[in-house]
Protein backbone atom coordinates (compact mmCIF):
# COMPACT_ATOMS: atom_id res chain seq x y z
CA UNK A 1 0.00 0.00 0.00
CA UNK A 2 3.01 2.23 0.82
CA UNK A 3 4.65 1.55 -2.46
CA UNK A 4 1.31 2.44 -3.93
CA UNK A 5 1.22 5.59 -2.75
CA UNK A 6 4.74 6.34 -3.55
CA UNK A 7 4.10 5.90 -7.11
CA UNK A 8 0.93 7.66 -7.28
CA UNK A 9 3.34 10.93 -5.90
CA UNK A 10 5.21 10.25 -8.63
CA UNK A 11 2.74 10.15 -11.28
CA UNK A 12 1.44 13.50 -10.02
CA UNK A 13 4.71 15.07 -9.52
CA UNK A 14 5.06 14.80 -13.37
CA UNK A 15 1.98 16.20 -14.08
CA UNK A 16 2.55 19.53 -12.18
CA UNK A 17 5.92 19.36 -13.67
CA UNK A 18 5.00 19.54 -16.63
CA UNK A 19 2.32 22.39 -15.82
CA UNK A 20 4.96 24.44 -13.62
CA UNK A 21 7.63 24.67 -16.34
CA UNK A 22 5.24 25.57 -19.08
CA UNK A 23 4.72 28.97 -17.01
CA UNK A 24 8.50 29.70 -17.09
CA UNK A 25 9.33 32.51 -19.20
CA UNK A 26 12.89 32.83 -21.16
CA UNK A 27 13.42 35.39 -18.83
CA UNK A 28 14.23 33.30 -15.68
CA UNK A 29 16.76 34.09 -13.10
CA UNK A 30 19.07 31.02 -13.99
CA UNK A 31 20.19 32.44 -17.39
CA UNK A 32 22.02 35.34 -15.38
CA UNK A 33 25.78 34.29 -16.34
CA UNK A 34 28.42 33.14 -13.64
CA UNK A 35 25.21 33.08 -11.28
CA UNK A 36 24.45 30.42 -8.88
CA UNK A 37 20.90 29.88 -8.01
CA UNK A 38 19.63 27.36 -5.48
CA UNK A 39 16.29 26.92 -4.10
CA UNK A 40 16.24 24.84 -0.62
CA UNK A 41 13.01 23.58 1.54
CA UNK A 42 13.39 25.62 4.77
CA UNK A 43 12.47 29.24 5.02
CA UNK A 44 15.27 31.29 6.58
CA UNK A 45 15.09 34.00 9.14
CA UNK A 46 18.36 34.63 10.38
CA UNK A 47 22.26 34.45 9.52
CA UNK A 48 23.97 34.42 12.69
CA UNK A 49 25.35 30.95 13.06
CA UNK A 50 26.27 30.78 16.47
CA UNK A 51 22.53 31.76 17.55
CA UNK A 52 20.73 29.98 14.35
CA UNK A 53 22.22 26.65 14.09
CA UNK A 54 19.76 24.85 11.84
CA UNK A 55 21.01 23.39 8.73
CA UNK A 56 19.07 25.71 6.36
CA UNK A 57 20.83 29.25 7.68
CA UNK A 58 23.96 27.67 8.90
CA UNK A 59 24.64 26.51 5.66
CA UNK A 60 24.21 30.28 4.12
CA UNK A 61 25.30 31.90 7.36
CA UNK A 62 28.54 29.76 7.18
CA UNK A 63 29.54 31.16 3.64
CA UNK A 64 29.89 34.77 5.21
CA UNK A 65 31.42 34.29 8.82
CA UNK A 66 34.35 32.01 9.40
CA UNK A 67 35.12 30.11 12.33
CA UNK A 68 38.37 29.18 14.34
CA UNK A 69 38.77 25.56 12.31
CA UNK A 70 36.56 24.22 9.91
CA UNK A 71 36.31 20.64 8.15
CA UNK A 72 37.12 19.87 5.04
CA UNK A 73 35.42 17.47 2.53
CA UNK A 74 38.09 16.45 0.12
CA UNK A 75 35.72 13.79 -1.99
CA UNK A 76 36.83 11.13 0.51
CA UNK A 77 37.94 12.26 4.09
CA UNK A 78 36.16 14.79 6.05
CA UNK A 79 38.66 16.16 8.42
CA UNK A 80 39.45 19.25 10.82
CA UNK A 81 41.25 21.67 9.02
CA UNK A 82 42.89 25.29 9.95
CA UNK A 83 40.10 27.94 9.82
CA UNK A 84 40.72 31.55 10.83
CA UNK A 85 43.32 29.85 12.93
CA UNK A 86 46.74 28.90 11.07
CA UNK A 87 47.80 26.29 13.99
CA UNK A 88 47.49 25.27 17.32
CA UNK A 89 48.65 23.44 19.99
CA UNK A 90 48.18 21.68 23.26
CA UNK A 91 50.07 23.87 26.03
CA UNK A 92 49.65 21.79 29.40
CA UNK A 93 46.62 19.75 30.52
CA UNK A 94 44.54 22.46 31.03
CA UNK A 95 44.93 24.78 27.75
CA UNK A 96 45.77 25.14 24.15
CA UNK A 97 46.95 27.83 22.17
CA UNK A 98 45.87 29.18 18.87
CA UNK A 99 47.33 31.74 16.64
CA UNK A 100 45.03 33.30 14.41
CA UNK A 101 46.13 34.46 10.51
CA UNK A 102 47.66 37.89 10.22
CA UNK A 103 46.21 40.64 8.10
CA UNK A 104 42.51 39.12 8.25
CA UNK A 105 39.65 42.08 8.01
CA UNK A 106 35.83 41.51 8.59
CA UNK A 107 34.26 43.20 5.31
CA UNK A 108 33.82 46.24 7.23
CA UNK A 109 37.33 47.23 7.77
CA UNK A 110 37.43 45.75 11.59
CA UNK A 111 40.70 43.61 12.00
CA UNK A 112 41.02 40.01 13.12
CA UNK A 113 42.17 39.89 16.93
CA UNK A 114 42.14 37.17 19.53
CA UNK A 115 39.56 40.37 21.07
CA UNK A 116 37.34 39.27 18.47
CA UNK A 117 37.13 35.79 19.23
CA UNK A 118 37.14 36.40 23.37
CA UNK A 119 33.57 38.93 22.30
CA UNK A 120 32.65 36.02 20.06
CA UNK A 121 32.81 33.48 22.65
CA UNK A 122 30.76 35.41 25.35
CA UNK A 123 28.21 36.35 23.03
CA UNK A 124 28.07 32.38 22.22
CA UNK A 125 27.44 31.45 26.11
CA UNK A 126 25.10 34.41 26.64
CA UNK A 127 22.64 34.25 23.87
CA UNK A 128 19.90 31.14 24.47
CA UNK A 129 20.79 29.14 21.60
CA UNK A 130 19.83 26.40 19.36
CA UNK A 131 23.24 24.74 19.11
CA UNK A 132 24.91 23.02 21.96
CA UNK A 133 27.01 24.88 24.64
CA UNK A 134 30.60 24.48 24.66
CA UNK A 135 31.50 21.31 26.76
CA UNK A 136 34.07 22.02 29.42
CA UNK A 137 33.13 25.64 30.21
CA UNK A 138 35.94 27.10 27.97
CA UNK A 139 37.15 30.02 29.30
CA UNK A 140 39.34 32.10 26.04
CA UNK A 141 42.05 34.04 27.65
CA UNK A 142 43.86 36.66 25.43
CA UNK A 143 47.68 36.45 24.99
CA UNK A 144 48.11 38.87 22.57
CA UNK A 145 46.55 40.70 19.05
CA UNK A 146 46.70 37.24 17.41
CA UNK A 147 47.25 34.87 19.69
CA UNK A 148 44.82 33.58 22.27
CA UNK A 149 44.49 30.60 24.99
CA UNK A 150 41.37 28.24 25.24
CA UNK A 151 41.32 27.08 29.22
CA UNK A 152 39.18 23.98 30.25
CA UNK A 153 38.26 22.93 33.74
CA UNK A 154 38.53 19.37 32.63
CA UNK A 155 42.06 18.06 32.01
CA UNK A 156 43.00 16.89 28.31
CA UNK A 157 39.58 17.98 26.48
CA UNK A 158 40.81 16.15 23.10
CA UNK A 159 37.46 17.80 21.26
CA UNK A 160 38.41 21.32 22.02
CA UNK A 161 39.61 22.34 18.29
CA UNK A 162 36.76 20.35 16.89
CA UNK A 163 34.41 22.70 18.93
CA UNK A 164 35.83 25.87 17.96
CA UNK A 165 34.67 24.84 14.27
CA UNK A 166 31.60 26.03 15.65
CA UNK A 167 32.70 29.65 17.10
CA UNK A 168 31.84 31.72 14.02
CA UNK A 169 34.03 35.16 14.96
CA UNK A 170 32.32 38.50 15.01
CA UNK A 171 33.47 42.06 14.18
CA UNK A 172 32.94 43.43 17.63
CA UNK A 173 32.33 46.99 17.24
CA UNK A 174 29.48 46.52 14.78
CA UNK A 175 27.94 43.56 16.86
CA UNK A 176 27.89 45.23 19.85
CA UNK A 177 25.81 47.91 17.63
CA UNK A 178 23.32 46.13 16.22
CA UNK A 179 22.97 43.33 18.56
CA UNK A 180 22.11 39.51 17.56
CA UNK A 181 18.84 40.35 15.91
CA UNK A 182 20.55 42.97 13.58
CA UNK A 183 23.25 40.73 13.13
CA UNK A 184 21.34 38.16 11.93
CA UNK A 185 19.57 40.19 9.77
CA UNK A 186 22.73 41.73 7.90
CA UNK A 187 26.21 39.61 8.92
CA UNK A 188 29.58 40.71 8.75
CA UNK A 189 31.95 38.51 8.44
CA UNK A 190 35.45 37.34 6.55
CA UNK A 191 34.38 34.62 4.80
CA UNK A 192 34.58 33.99 0.57
CA UNK A 193 31.42 35.62 0.40
CA UNK A 194 29.40 38.68 2.10
CA UNK A 195 25.55 39.33 2.01
CA UNK A 196 24.85 41.73 -1.04
CA UNK A 197 20.84 41.72 -0.90
CA UNK A 198 18.15 40.22 1.28
CA UNK A 199 14.00 40.60 0.61
CA UNK A 200 13.15 38.68 3.19
CA UNK A 201 10.72 35.64 1.84
CA UNK A 202 11.89 36.27 -1.55
CA UNK A 203 15.65 35.32 -2.06
CA UNK A 204 19.09 35.83 -0.59
CA UNK A 205 21.80 37.50 -2.62
CA UNK A 206 25.66 37.28 -1.95
CA UNK A 207 28.47 38.43 -3.79
CA UNK A 208 32.55 37.50 -3.42
CA UNK A 209 34.66 39.07 -0.55
CA UNK A 210 37.03 40.73 -2.56
CA UNK A 211 39.35 41.00 0.37
CA UNK A 212 39.02 37.31 0.85
CA UNK A 213 42.37 35.68 2.83
CA UNK A 214 42.02 32.47 0.93
CA UNK A 215 41.17 31.20 -2.75
CA UNK A 216 38.51 33.62 -3.86
CA UNK A 217 35.39 32.42 -5.29
CA UNK A 218 34.97 31.83 -9.23
CA UNK A 219 30.89 32.33 -8.59
CA UNK A 220 29.99 36.07 -9.26
CA UNK A 221 26.83 35.83 -7.34
CA UNK A 222 24.51 33.27 -5.43
CA UNK A 223 20.96 33.68 -4.60
CA UNK A 224 19.17 31.11 -2.19
CA UNK A 225 15.39 30.62 -2.41
CA UNK A 226 13.25 28.89 -0.07
CA UNK A 227 10.77 26.89 -1.52
CA UNK A 228 8.77 24.38 0.56
CA UNK A 229 7.00 22.76 -2.28
CA UNK A 230 9.05 19.63 -3.50
CA UNK A 231 7.61 19.54 -7.27
CA UNK A 232 8.29 23.61 -7.34
CA UNK A 233 11.79 23.38 -7.16
CA UNK A 234 12.22 20.28 -9.19
CA UNK A 235 10.40 22.48 -11.90
CA UNK A 236 12.70 25.65 -11.59
CA UNK A 237 16.11 22.94 -12.20
CA UNK A 238 13.93 22.03 -15.22
CA UNK A 239 13.26 25.76 -16.38
CA UNK A 240 16.72 26.77 -15.99
CA UNK A 241 15.90 29.10 -13.38
CA UNK A 242 17.89 27.08 -10.38
CA UNK A 243 21.28 25.57 -11.08
CA UNK A 244 21.32 23.84 -7.53
CA UNK A 245 17.93 22.05 -5.59
CA UNK A 246 18.98 21.41 -1.93
CA UNK A 247 16.82 18.53 0.16
CA UNK A 248 15.63 16.60 -2.86
CA UNK A 249 13.27 14.15 -2.10
CA UNK A 250 13.40 10.43 -3.38
CA UNK A 251 10.12 10.60 -4.86
CA UNK A 252 11.41 13.30 -7.20
CA UNK A 253 14.79 12.32 -8.16
CA UNK A 254 13.96 10.29 -11.01
CA UNK A 255 12.42 13.27 -12.50
CA UNK A 256 15.48 14.85 -11.99
CA UNK A 257 17.71 11.74 -13.47
CA UNK A 258 15.09 12.27 -16.75
CA UNK A 259 16.88 15.97 -17.39
CA UNK A 260 19.39 16.02 -20.02
CA UNK A 261 20.35 19.35 -18.09
CA UNK A 262 20.95 18.38 -14.97
CA UNK A 263 21.87 15.12 -12.79
CA UNK A 264 21.59 13.82 -9.20
CA UNK A 265 24.33 14.08 -6.98
CA UNK A 266 24.44 11.92 -3.83
CA UNK A 267 26.29 11.89 -0.57
CA UNK A 268 26.00 9.38 2.16
CA UNK A 269 25.25 12.44 4.92
CA UNK A 270 26.23 12.38 8.96
CA UNK A 271 22.78 12.47 9.82
CA UNK A 272 21.21 9.27 10.98
CA UNK A 273 17.52 7.83 11.87
CA UNK A 274 16.42 6.25 14.51
CA UNK A 275 14.13 5.49 17.37
CA UNK A 276 14.01 6.51 20.68
CA UNK A 277 12.02 4.66 23.08
CA UNK A 278 11.10 5.60 26.45
CA UNK A 279 12.64 3.85 29.95
CA UNK A 280 10.53 6.20 31.67
CA UNK A 281 7.07 5.31 30.86
CA UNK A 282 5.27 1.83 30.90
CA UNK A 283 5.07 -0.37 29.24
CA UNK A 284 8.46 0.35 27.39
CA UNK A 285 10.11 0.83 31.06
CA UNK A 286 10.46 -2.65 30.55
CA UNK A 287 13.53 -3.33 28.82
CA UNK A 288 11.99 -6.49 27.36
CA UNK A 289 9.49 -4.70 25.58
CA UNK A 290 11.95 -2.32 24.09
CA UNK A 291 14.07 -5.06 22.62
CA UNK A 292 11.01 -6.89 21.38
CA UNK A 293 10.67 -3.59 19.49
CA UNK A 294 14.19 -3.51 18.02
CA UNK A 295 13.63 -7.31 17.21
CA UNK A 296 10.35 -6.79 15.08
CA UNK A 297 11.73 -3.96 12.67
CA UNK A 298 12.86 -4.92 9.55
CA UNK A 299 15.11 -1.76 8.77
CA UNK A 300 16.34 -3.59 5.32
CA UNK A 301 12.78 -4.26 4.20
CA UNK A 302 12.28 -0.41 4.68
CA UNK A 303 15.47 1.51 3.09
CA UNK A 304 14.68 -0.97 -0.10
CA UNK A 305 10.99 -0.30 -0.61
CA UNK A 306 10.97 3.19 0.83
CA UNK A 307 14.32 4.80 0.06
CA UNK A 308 16.52 2.81 -2.18
CA UNK A 309 19.10 4.78 -3.29
CA UNK A 310 18.69 7.16 -0.37
CA UNK A 311 19.51 5.26 2.58
CA UNK A 312 21.79 3.00 4.31
CA UNK A 313 20.66 0.46 6.73
CA UNK A 314 22.11 1.01 10.69
CA UNK A 315 22.83 -1.28 13.24
CA UNK A 316 24.52 1.08 15.92
CA UNK A 317 24.94 4.39 16.74
CA UNK A 318 28.61 5.62 14.74
CA UNK A 319 29.68 5.55 11.16
CA UNK A 320 32.69 4.30 9.70
CA UNK A 321 35.57 6.79 10.90
CA UNK A 322 33.95 7.89 14.15
CA UNK A 323 36.02 6.94 17.22
CA UNK A 324 33.71 4.05 18.26
CA UNK A 325 32.69 2.38 15.49
CA UNK A 326 32.75 -1.20 14.89
CA UNK A 327 32.24 -2.94 11.92
CA UNK A 328 31.62 -5.96 13.61
CA UNK A 329 28.53 -4.67 15.85
CA UNK A 330 25.34 -6.19 14.94
CA UNK A 331 23.35 -4.39 17.06
CA UNK A 332 19.87 -5.88 17.88
CA UNK A 333 18.76 -8.06 14.12
CA UNK A 334 15.14 -8.26 12.75
CA UNK A 335 14.02 -11.49 14.83
CA UNK A 336 10.13 -11.56 14.56
CA UNK A 337 10.15 -14.56 16.99
CA UNK A 338 12.32 -13.23 18.98
CA UNK A 339 10.19 -9.76 19.41
CA UNK A 340 7.27 -12.39 20.12
CA UNK A 341 8.97 -14.34 22.73
CA UNK A 342 9.80 -11.42 24.75
CA UNK A 343 6.13 -9.88 25.04
CA UNK A 344 5.28 -13.27 26.50
CA UNK A 345 8.09 -13.24 28.93
CA UNK A 346 7.31 -9.81 30.18
CA UNK A 347 3.72 -10.61 30.52
CA UNK A 348 1.80 -9.47 26.61
CA UNK A 349 1.38 -13.22 25.35
CA UNK A 350 -2.18 -11.15 23.47
CA UNK A 351 0.28 -8.11 22.53
CA UNK A 352 0.79 -4.56 23.81
CA UNK A 353 -0.30 -0.88 22.58
CA UNK A 354 2.33 1.94 22.16
CA UNK A 355 2.50 5.44 20.87
CA UNK A 356 4.87 6.17 17.58
CA UNK A 357 5.57 9.92 17.81
CA UNK A 358 7.00 11.40 14.16
CA UNK A 359 7.09 14.90 13.43
CA UNK A 360 4.74 16.53 10.43
CA UNK A 361 7.29 18.71 9.68
CA UNK A 362 10.39 16.85 9.20
CA UNK A 363 11.67 14.66 6.48
CA UNK A 364 9.11 14.23 3.81
CA UNK A 365 9.73 10.16 4.74
CA UNK A 366 8.41 10.11 7.90
CA UNK A 367 5.17 9.60 7.55
CA UNK A 368 5.67 6.84 5.27
CA UNK A 369 8.22 4.97 7.40
CA UNK A 370 6.10 5.16 10.46
CA UNK A 371 3.52 3.46 9.23
CA UNK A 372 5.91 1.05 8.06
CA UNK A 373 7.13 -0.06 11.45
CA UNK A 374 3.74 0.24 12.53
CA UNK A 375 3.03 -2.76 10.16
CA UNK A 376 5.88 -4.09 11.21
CA UNK A 377 5.16 -4.50 14.83
CA UNK A 378 1.26 -5.54 14.55
CA UNK A 379 2.78 -8.60 13.03
CA UNK A 380 4.32 -9.27 16.16
CA UNK A 381 1.69 -8.29 18.31
CA UNK A 382 2.60 -4.89 19.35
CA UNK A 383 -0.21 -1.84 18.13
CA UNK A 384 1.46 1.33 17.69
CA UNK A 385 -0.71 4.11 17.41
CA UNK A 386 0.61 6.74 15.34
CA UNK A 387 1.05 10.59 16.67
CA UNK A 388 2.38 13.37 14.57
CA UNK A 389 3.07 17.05 15.67
CA UNK A 390 4.97 20.24 14.88
CA UNK A 391 8.48 19.49 15.22
CA UNK A 392 9.11 22.32 17.63
CA UNK A 393 5.97 20.60 19.67
CA UNK A 394 7.54 17.48 19.48
CA UNK A 395 11.72 18.67 20.16
CA UNK A 396 9.68 20.56 23.64
CA UNK A 397 8.50 17.53 24.63
CA UNK A 398 11.40 15.22 23.87
CA UNK A 399 13.30 17.69 26.15
CA UNK A 400 10.68 17.25 28.85
CA UNK A 401 11.17 13.99 29.28
CA UNK A 402 7.40 13.68 28.32
CA UNK A 403 7.14 11.12 25.25
CA UNK A 404 5.93 8.03 26.05
CA UNK A 405 6.49 5.13 23.73
CA UNK A 406 8.69 5.25 20.75
CA UNK A 407 9.47 8.38 18.97
CA UNK A 408 11.02 9.14 15.44
CA UNK A 409 13.98 11.29 15.44
CA UNK A 410 17.22 11.92 13.49
CA UNK A 411 20.75 13.16 14.48
CA UNK A 412 23.70 14.32 12.56
CA UNK A 413 26.95 16.30 14.88
CA UNK A 414 27.65 19.80 14.89
CA UNK A 415 31.30 18.86 15.40
CA UNK A 416 32.58 15.73 14.22
CA UNK A 417 33.70 13.61 17.20
CA UNK A 418 31.81 10.81 19.14
CA UNK A 419 32.05 12.82 22.67
CA UNK A 420 28.89 15.02 20.81
CA UNK A 421 27.05 12.53 20.59
CA UNK A 422 27.61 10.99 23.76
CA UNK A 423 27.88 13.95 26.06
CA UNK A 424 25.99 16.77 24.50
CA UNK A 425 23.58 15.52 22.40
CA UNK A 426 21.65 12.44 23.54
CA UNK A 427 22.95 10.42 26.08
CA UNK A 428 24.10 12.48 29.07
CA UNK A 429 21.33 12.58 31.68
CA UNK A 430 22.48 16.14 32.23
CA UNK A 431 22.72 17.58 28.64
CA UNK A 432 19.62 19.73 27.64
CA UNK A 433 18.95 17.04 24.56
CA UNK A 434 18.30 14.42 27.30
CA UNK A 435 14.96 13.84 26.45
CA UNK A 436 16.26 11.76 23.31
CA UNK A 437 17.38 9.62 25.91
CA UNK A 438 14.34 8.88 27.93
CA UNK A 439 16.37 7.41 30.85
CA UNK A 440 18.27 8.50 34.22
CA UNK A 441 21.65 5.87 33.32
CA UNK A 442 24.03 7.15 36.06
CA UNK A 443 26.56 4.23 34.57
CA UNK A 444 26.04 5.87 30.90
CA UNK A 445 26.76 9.06 32.44
CA UNK A 446 29.93 7.65 34.04
CA UNK A 447 31.38 5.58 30.86
CA UNK A 448 30.77 8.91 28.42
CA UNK A 449 32.70 11.17 30.73
CA UNK A 450 35.73 8.88 30.92
CA UNK A 451 36.22 8.42 27.64
CA UNK A 452 35.16 12.35 26.71
CA UNK A 453 38.28 14.04 28.83
CA UNK A 454 40.58 11.70 27.72
CA UNK A 455 43.14 11.85 24.51
CA UNK A 456 43.86 8.05 24.56
CA UNK A 457 42.39 7.16 21.63
CA UNK A 458 42.83 3.80 21.76
CA UNK A 459 40.49 4.01 25.67
CA UNK A 460 37.75 6.32 23.77
CA UNK A 461 37.14 4.03 20.87
CA UNK A 462 36.75 0.49 23.30
CA UNK A 463 34.28 2.84 25.89
CA UNK A 464 32.27 4.43 22.45
CA UNK A 465 32.09 1.20 21.65
CA UNK A 466 31.02 -0.52 24.64
CA UNK A 467 28.69 2.87 24.95
CA UNK A 468 26.97 1.32 21.58
CA UNK A 469 26.03 -1.60 22.88
CA UNK A 470 24.98 -0.34 26.45
CA UNK A 471 22.35 1.95 24.54
CA UNK A 472 21.33 -0.51 21.78
CA UNK A 473 21.72 -4.30 22.78
CA UNK A 474 21.71 -4.18 26.77
CA UNK A 475 19.11 -1.36 27.27
CA UNK A 476 17.42 -0.70 23.78
CA UNK A 477 17.36 3.18 24.13
CA UNK A 478 17.39 3.52 20.58
CA UNK A 479 16.60 1.07 17.77
CA UNK A 480 18.57 2.69 14.43
CA UNK A 481 17.59 2.49 11.18
CA UNK A 482 19.24 4.00 8.51
CA UNK A 483 22.06 6.58 7.60
CA UNK A 484 20.28 9.49 4.88
CA UNK A 485 21.50 10.06 1.51
CA UNK A 486 21.26 13.79 0.61
CA UNK A 487 20.44 14.38 -2.87
CA UNK A 488 20.73 16.87 -4.64
CA UNK A 489 19.48 18.47 -8.34
CA UNK A 490 22.16 19.81 -9.90
CA UNK A 491 22.15 21.49 -13.39
CA UNK A 492 25.32 20.00 -15.59
CA UNK A 493 26.52 23.68 -15.82
CA UNK A 494 27.45 23.46 -12.62
CA UNK A 495 30.79 22.48 -11.62
CA UNK A 496 30.13 21.67 -7.86
CA UNK A 497 29.85 18.62 -5.24
CA UNK A 498 28.26 18.29 -1.87
CA UNK A 499 29.54 18.03 1.68
CA UNK A 500 28.66 15.34 4.00
CA UNK A 501 27.97 17.86 6.60
CA UNK A 502 25.13 19.64 4.41
CA UNK A 503 26.53 22.70 3.89
CA UNK A 504 27.13 24.55 0.47
CA UNK A 505 30.87 25.52 0.14
CA UNK A 506 29.93 27.24 -2.69
CA UNK A 507 33.14 29.01 -2.45
CA UNK A 508 34.57 25.85 -4.59
CA UNK A 509 32.19 26.20 -6.80
CA UNK A 510 32.33 26.71 -10.90
CA UNK A 511 30.12 27.36 -13.98
CA UNK A 512 31.71 25.40 -16.95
Amino acid sequence: MIRKNFLSALSVAASTLSLSVAAWTSDALGQEKNTLNVVQAAVVNMLEPDFESARPSLRISSEIVEAITKYVWDGKNYELHPGLAERWEQVDDYSWRFYLRPGVEFTNGEPLTAEAVRFTKDVYMENKRSGPPLVGDLEIKVVDDLTFDVITKVPNLPTVPAQLSFLYVYPPAYFAQVKTQGFGNAPIGTGPFMLDNWQKGVAITLKPNPDYWGTKPEISKVVYRSIPDDMTRVAELQAGSADVVADLSPTLAPLVEALPEAEVKRIPSQRRIFFFVSAKHKPTDDVRIRQAIAHAIDRNAIVNSLLAQDAVPLKGIFLPGEIGYEASFEGIPYDPEKAKALLVEAGFADGVTIDLHFTQDGSVMEPYVAQAVQAQLAAVGITANLDSAAQSIMIQKYGAGDSTGMSLASYAPIYADSSFLVSRAYFASTSRYGGYLESDDKRLDEMGAAANLTTDTDFRQKTYAEIEKHVIVDKAYWVPLYQLVDSYGVSKKIDWDPRPDQNYDFGAASVR
